[in-house]
Formats: C-alpha cells, sequence, structure tokens
C-alpha cells in the first residue's frame, strides 16, 4: 500500500482522525510535550500495515515538542521519517522550519544550516529568524549577525524578532559592548527595544556574572515603562541574590503575585533561589511548599539554602523527601549533600 492509500486508511474515519489531531493539539497548548511524541510515535504504530502517515499539522507540532523538551533524538527519528517514508512534508515550508528550529534549540546548528539550505525559497522570514537564532543561542552570534546582514542581501529586512536573536547572541556572549550597540542600531532601523531585548540583556549580564550591570539595565528597562516578564523576573533574581538586594527582590515578588507570574515554575525557582541564598530560609521553604511542581534547580536551591544557613539535619530531610516524590538530583545535589555529611 502506498502512503497516499495509507493516509486514506489512516483518516478513512475522518472523525477519527480529527479527534487525533485535537488531543495532539490539546497537549502541546497545555505544555504536555511528552504526551505530544506519545501520541505522535503511537499513531503512527497504529494501522495494520505498518506506520501511518500523519496528519500534515502533526509533524510541525510534534517537532515544536521535540524544542521544548530538547529531545534532539526524536527529533531526527521524526526527520528520518519525513524523508524515508513521507517525502511530501520534505518541501512543506511550515514543516521544514519547525525541523529547522528544532535542530537549532537543540544546539545542532550545523544540521539546522542543512536543512535551511535545502529549502526550496530563501524567502521565508521565519526560517532565517529560527536559523539565526540558532546560532545566537549557542555561542556564535557572529554567525547571527552575519546571517542578518545576507537576509537584506536577499531582499529581507529583519523584523523584530531578528534584532532581538541578534542582540540576545552577543549579551550571552558577554560582549556587552557589541549588544548596546545593536540596539542603538536596532533603534536606527525603526525598532523600539520591548521587555524581550531588555531581558536579553539582563539575561547575559546575569549569565557572564555581571550582576551589578544586570540590576541597572533592570532598572533603566523600568525606567522606560516596560514592565518585567516572568523571563526578566526569573533572570534578574540572582543579581539581587548576589547582591542580597532584599528591598528590590522583594518588590519584584510582590509584582509577581499581582500579575499572576508567581506561579511561573522558573519565577518560583527563582524566588527561592533568592530567598535561600540571602538567607530568609522560612520565606523560602513558604514559597517551596506553595509550589505545584518543582525542578531539580528548586530542589537544589532549597537543600543548599538549608545547608548554607546551618539546618542541615532539614536539608537532609528535604534531600530524602526529594528522592521520595521521584525528583531526580543532579551532581549539584549530591554535591550539597556530601558536603553536609562532612
Amino acid at each position: 500500500m502506498n502512503m497516499l492509500n495509507g493516509r486514506r486508511a489512516s483518516c478513512a474515519g475522518a472523525t477519527s482522525c480529527s479527534s487525533w489531531m485535537k488531543q495532539l493539539t490539546s497537549a502541546s497548548r497545555q505544555g504536555h510535550y511528552g504526551r505530544v511524541l506519545h501520541l505522535f510515535f503511537t499513531h503512527l504504530q497504529s494501522g495494520d500495515g505498518g506506520a501511518l502517515d500523519p496528519h500534515p499539522a502533526a509533524v510541525p507540532t510534534a517537532l515544536r515538542a521535540c524544542s521544548r523538551l530538547g529531545n534532539a533524538f526524536s527529533g531526527r527519528l521524526i526527520h528520518a521519517l519525513v524523508l524515508t517514508r513521507f517525502p511530501s512534508l520534505a518541501s512543506d515550508a511550515v514543516a521544514a522550519t519547525a525541523l529547522l528550529d528544532m535542530y537549532g534549540k537543540c544546539g545542532l546548528v550545523a544540521s539546522a544550516r542543512r536543512v535551511f539550505d535545502e529549502m526550496p525559497r530563501g524567502d521565508d522570514l521565519i526560517a532565517w529568524n529560527a536559523l539565526l537564532a540558532g546560532y545566537a543561542r549557542h555561542g556564535l552570534p557572529e554567525h547571527a549577525l552575519v546571517l542578518a546582514i545576507k537576509m537584506r542581501g536577499r531582499g529581507l529586512r529583519p523584523d523584530l524578532v531578528t534584532w532581538n536573536a541578534v542582540v540576545s547572541g552577543f549579551a550571552l556572549a558577554g560582549d556587552d559592548q557589541m549588544a548596546e550597540d545593536l540596539v542603538r542600531a536596532m533603534q536606527d532601523d525603526g525598532f523600539r527595544p520591548d521587555v524581550v531585548t531588555w531581558t536579553s540583556l539582563v539575561s547575559g549580564s546575569v549569565v557572564n556574572f555581571h550582576y551589578d550591570r544586570a540590576r541597572s539595565l533592570f532598572r533603566r528597562m523600568m525606567a522606560t515603562g516596560i514592565l518585567p516578564s516572568s523571563a526578566t523576573i526569573a533572570s534578574i533574581m540572582p543579581a539581587f541574590a548576589n547582591a542580597a538586594d532584599l528591598k528590590q527582590g522583594k518588590e519584584v515578588h510582590a509584582y509577581s503575585v499581582v500579575t499572576g507570574v508567581e506561579q511561573d515554575l522558573t519565577v518560583s525557582s527563582a524566588l527561592v533561589d533568592m530567598y535561600a541564598k540571602c538567607g530568609l530560609v522560612l520565606e523560602a521553604h513558604q514559597l517551596f511548599d506553595k509550589m505545584a511542581e518543582r525542578s531539580t534547580v528548586t530542589w537544589n536551591s532549597m537543600i543548599f539554602g538549608l545547608a548554607n544557613s546551618g539546618h542541615c539535619q532539614e536539608a537532609i530531610s528535604l534531600f530524602d523527601r526529594m528522592l521520595f516524590e521521584g525528583a531526580r538530583p543532579d551532581h549539584l545535589t549530591y554535591n550539597t549533600f556530601t558536603n553536609i555529611e562532612q
């Protein structure tokens, strides 16, 4: 049976196919990316004649799940399936861009570039931005800048997404001067720095341990009337913790409560870390206990905060609780636990 017949077989019950696609879309919108991949691969193997041809929108959805999970293995598998079993999707612009984006976000920029070079048209701004962001995110800001310049040569005008990606790349690389120069250049090009721009600058400073600069940038952002997003808050908290700037840390915490972003995992984890590092273990523990879910980073912050404040027995108990609840310790967890026992 050829693939066209396979599709007719798989979607002979249009209601069944539509129902499956709705489940896939719903899982993706709710952030249940592991379920997205489970549904996708289960569907492919659900036919009597072997792997079924997926709904065209399913491939980009599954690839986006791989991007969010950093699951390059599943992403490569989907790519192989497209090339060997569903070649018609290889020329689909949406699927190709999702594939490019997946490779870029998983750090496989050479693979992303190959997908980009094989795309039939070179005027898709979204595809250019996806490749450019991959370069910027993984330590190749110069490549991102060269690509942005090439865009103009192809008659494509960089948009705000393009500019933000290049700014972010240089900020993360610790090239503060170049990042600031690019912000001025984007303004000259008619784009006003937005919260993403400022967050990139703040995050870059924090990643490179330029905490005073990060706090200064945060104040400048607020002075321009731009309010922080959840990503901004999560990025700036280590700078407040390092400077023991509880006043501003608490002010931003209050803002996160009012705006509802305190529930965001990255925000609540950053707040726990800030309070713990400032020695306010009670406040950190209260926030920790309120969290609906916790990452390994959250557990580590709380365990380290307790141990660093002399509450060693509580830190050990929390480590036991971490294991009991099925959380996965990493090398930082074990390092902290080893130091406690010594």
